[in-house]
């Protein structure tokens, strides 16, 4: 488990034996990706839920992003997002050094789920405003969307017009709101505002 701080820490910091009880319940379990998607099957299935407690996880609102457009759509614990193949219901989240990306189709039957284990490895464009693109992060995307809609997911062309599914970096854009990780002291600055979600979710989020 690294953290880089977005180069701020060079080289990374090993946190692979850290105390996580800062964050609560954020990092208090340790499991694997396969028990991810077998819980996000079970709930999305209508295995652990009654109905109308299931539909009320799934009653959202919408989370914006800095321009406006809605980046998500925010529920109980859970969250939905498109992708090209229609929405997808999970969650992500991030400690230092660790992060998870758990997502699902609305039936359970398709699933992505992964974790990381260098965090903030983007870098900071020169005018110190937003974030340089980052393979990975295209990377990220493009797995997620050919695991929820199969090796033939529509390719979904970047801002610039560029195809992205052949994992080419996305163009620069602002930074969402902050973090809930306080930035350690450093001379080097941070742009305004710094991505609260974990690295694969850190770049545009379609």
């Amino acid at each position: 488990m690294y953290e880089s701080f977005y180069g701020i820490i060079d080289p990374p910091r090993d946190y692979s034996d850290y105390n996580m009880t800062w964050a609560g319940t954020a990092g208090a379990l340790v499991s694997t990706t396969q028990d991810l998607n077998t819980f996000y099957r079970a709930l999305l299935g209508g295995d652990l839920l009654p109905r109308r407690q299931l539909d009320q996880m799934r009653t959202t609102v919408d989370v914006k992003d800095e321009t406006g457009a809605v980046a998500m759509r925010y529920g109980l614990g859970i969250y939905t997002m498109d992708t090209p193949c229609g929405p997808a219901w999970g969650h992500d989240g991030g400690v230092f050094g660790a992060g998870t990306w758990a997502l699902s189709s609305p039936d359970g039957r398709r699933q992505f789920a992964i974790g990381c284990n260098l965090m903030k490895y983007q870098r900071i464009n020169e005018s110190g405003t937003a974030f340089d693109p980052h393979p990975a992060d295209a990377a990220l995307r493009d797995y997620r969307d050919r695991s929820l809609c199969g090796t033939t997911a529509p390719r979904t062309p970047d801002p610039a017009g560029k195809d992205r599914s052949a994992g080419t970096p996305p163009v620069p854009v602002p930074v969402p709101a902050p973090s809930a990780e306080a930035a350690p002291a450093a001379p080097r600055a941070l742009p305004p505002t710094m991505p609260a979600l974990p690295g694969p979710l850190s770049g545009p989020v379609r």
